[in-house]
């Protein structure tokens, strides 16, 4: 996994090759992260069930977290329901924002998710999944670099 270097105290120093992206990411870590260009959630598995001492129905706290991705694909989604069916992950969203013509609001790109989750103590954030949603040279960059910051190839 890549150490963060920090360009100056707001941002990280990043080449992914792509200027607006690079410009907008402030940091990429692991975990649960809000941040301009990653959205990051741990996602429990569909058998999970006690949270903060209630017991709730199988399925519905896995459901509460994907939920907090607002636009994930179907695709995608049903691919994380799959692979955290009995053990919980990690999902990042990577994007960054540009600005949208005519409309003076900012427009969310997204270019991708990844999918990590524990396989022992030596590999905390194994790399299970990547799913591309802009299929495109730069995007393409982005999510290669971006791995290398949030997990471990398996």
């Amino acid at each position: 996994m890549r150490k963060v270097i920090w360009r100056n105290r707001n941002h990280m120093q990043i080449n992914t090759g792509h200027k607006g992206f690079d410009r907008q990411c402030e940091c990429l870590g692991t975990g649960n992260v809000w941040g301009t260009c990653q959205f990051s959630n741990y996602i429990r598995s569909y058998n999970e069930t006690e949270c903060n001492g209630f017991i709730n129905l199988p399925g519905h706290l896995q459901k509460w977290d994907l939920d907090r991705f607002k636009d994930i694909p179907s695709h995608v989604r049903r691919g994380v329901e799959e692979l955290t069916a009995q053990t919980g992950g990690i999902l990042y969203e990577i994007r960054h924002f540009g600005i949208r013509q005519p409309y003076s609001g900012k427009q969310k790109i997204v270019h991708g998710y990844v999918l990590t989750a524990r396989h022992d103590s030596a590999i905390p954030y194994r790399h299970l999944k990547t799913w591309m949603v802009r299929n495109g040279v730069k995007s393409n960059q982005i999510m290669a670099v971006v791995r290398e910051y949030v997990s471990e190839e398996k």
